[in-house]
């Protein structure tokens, strides 16, 4: 392949698709695996007008595999403290199906890693006597308790004695002082699944929002992370969608301060997964709510039934001047162009915080800034998605779209993660998996003060998964040529 030559995107449509990605990269050019984006008439980007810094862009440095196959590897990942004073910030992993000591999956007992920042080395470990999905909600909380150390909540939506149904769930408050788990909140019933996702917002009442991601009817919960006391509820809303299993709540994601309280806000994806029909006839939606008491904002729905959107949504830094955060919503299932090709939209928050609560269409012109939309069979573009550093040196947050479906000629399904300009939408940048299913892209995490993306994969060599770290590094241009790590 000659230098500057993208290598080319042609997916392959597989049945039903597993959810993870691959390992180390091929750094490729702009224009890879994705189209210029769709951009509204009118619409004027913030560009600086100050000299811009030099450009940067992702260099590989490290990487953490599973030590076993078929355990359902690193299923969440979350941004911890400094424990090392390294003044990067250590990454907080779980596995939440242990099988090296024991081969049933109804014994098998999950395990929580702590890895220092940037290298991945092990840090510290937090086992559990929990069998079974111990880890799948994981959340870094700082240091609530004041002693100095990182203080850990974990959700165990489903317990050995639930097999082969859904499961009460539980959510466990790990802080430093304390030998186990210093409190633990159970779900109301068992279909619950209490403890699928879980977001620390803190604050003066160290706020952690955990979910019930039932089927139908999901929610969640306020709690006091240093007590475990419950703080509130989210409220049953006449905008709620509960006539079909939309599964709200199967992400719980922190936002930034949407409501200009000083607090987080958070929102709640329902793409629809259900187990029966995983490529079911929804649209998907997003519910916004506010941080400090739960109350719904706002919902986005997906544009056409069968869309299921929500694959995952974040807020970025404000790229149009209007001093509010944007809305990034990744819609991996969405079939526009080809089957699963997916799509990412990047959406104003002022029309949506401005009204009463209601639906918006995520295609509604007051709301879409631009989209990115996937090109291929199973590219899965916007499966997950995250804010990254100032790329391009123009003195305005990036963005970070995972496409863990990505392939070339050479490699099916290798996944890929591009990186676009906040201010333009312009492509900067395309990591890539150097393996055939790779599914690189499945997890995103990014540390910006440190100028550090975390790309997770569950299923990367059958099960075994693999979290690979990358740090900005200043470069004389923008990155356009291939390069193997």
């Amino acid at each position: 392949m000659k230098a500057g030559s993208a290598p080319p995107c042609t997916p392959d449509v597989v049945g039903h698709l597993p959810r993870t990605c691959s390992v180390v990269l091929l750094l490729a050019t702009a224009g890879a695996c994705d189209s210029e984006p769709s951009v509204p008439p009118n619409y004027e980007p913030r560009v600086s007008s100050v000299e811009p810094r030099a450009p940067k862009s992702f260099a590989h440095t490290g990487s953490f595999d599973g030590p076993h196959q078929n355990q359902h590897n690193w299923v969440g990942m979350s941004l911890g403290e400094d424990e090392d004073g390294d003044g990067v910030r250590e990454l907080v992993i779980a596995r939440p199906i242990d099988k090296s000591t024991n081969t049933n999956i109804t014994d098998a007992q999950g395990m929580v890693y702590v890895l220092r920042g940037g290298s991945l080395e092990l840090h510290s470990t937090l086992p559990s006597d929990e069998p079974h999905t111990f880890g799948y909600g994981i959340a870094a909380m700082g240091d609530v308790d004041g002693d100095g150390t990182m203080d850990i909540a974990v959700g165990t939506p489903v317990h050995a004695e639930d097999m082969g149904r859904e499961g009460w769930g539980t959510t466990y408050g790990y802080l430093s002082g304390s030998e186990g788990a210093s409190w633990e909140l159970r779900g109301n019933d068992e279909i619950d699944d209490f403890g699928h996702s879980l977001a620390f917002l803190g604050g003066e009442d160290n706020i952690l929002v955990a979910s019930a991601s039932r089927f139908i009817g999901g929610y969640a919960v306020g709690i006091n992370a240093l007590t475990g006391e419950v703080l509130f509820k989210t409220a049953s809303s006449v905008l709620d969608n509960d006539t079909l299993g939309e599964r709200r709540g199967y992400h719980v994601v922190r936002l930034g301060d949407l409501t200009g309280d000083g607090l987080p806000d958070f929102l709640m994806t329902a793409s629809g997964q259900d187990r029966k029909h995983p490529f079911f006839d929804y649209e998907g939606r997003i519910y916004i709510h506010d941080g400090s008491n739960g109350k719904l904002l706002g919902v986005v729905e997906g544009a056409t039934s069968g869309d299921q959107l929500g694959t995952y949504a974040t807020t970025i830094k404000d790229i149009d001047g209007d001093g509010r955060d944007e809305l990034l919503i990744g819609s991996g299932y969405e079939g526009r162009t080809e089957h699963v090709s997916g799509v990412a939209y990047l959406l104003k928050t002022g029309p949506i915080l401005d009204a009463n609560p209601a639906v918006w269409t995520v295609d509604d012109p007051q709301l879409l800034i631009r989209e990115h939309v996937g090109q291929k069979p199973v590219e899965l573009m916007g499966f997950t998605v995250a804010q990254a550093p100032d790329m391009d040196a123009d003195e305005v947050l990036d963005y970070a779209v995972g496409a863990p479906g990505c392939s070339t000629d050479q490699l099916k399904n290798a996944g890929c993660v591009h990186i676009y300009s906040g201010a333009t939408g312009a492509e900067l940048q395309v990591m890539m998996g150097d393996e055939e299913g790779y599914w690189l892209g499945e997890f995103l995490v990014t540390d910006l003060e440190a100028g550090r993306l975390y790309v997770g994969t569950k299923d990367w060599r059958k099960g075994m998964g693999r979290i690979d770290a990358y740090e900005a590094r200043p470069t004389s241009e923008p990155s356009t040529t291939n390069a193997k790590r």
